[in-house]
């Protein structure tokens, strides 16, 4: 809890890093909806992470759009 408060900060508002963590927290509490919004924003620097960790924020994502019945989001996510 103490982490996400310091992902959320002012300071982190606009750093994709902060929004990759955060939507892997939203995920894990089940807030579909913060978490598709935090990745739409953290997305762009996924490439700067190591195969392990991309691979686990595209499952957060993956899980994010089924959860939420985005096909269409599923489907983009599937093909990177």
């Amino acid at each position: 809890a103490l982490a996400r408060a310091d992902l959320e900060s002012q300071m982190l508002a606009e750093s994709v890093d902060a929004h990759l963590w955060l939507s892997l927290a939203h995920a894990m509490e089940g807030h579909w909806d913060k978490a598709q919004a935090a990745f739409a924003v953290g997305e762009e620097g996924i490439g700067s992470y190591p195969s392990r960790l991309r691979a686990r924020f595209r499952m957060g994502a993956l899980r994010t759009a089924l959860e939420r019945g985005d096909v269409a989001y599923f489907q983009l996510q599937q093909t990177q």
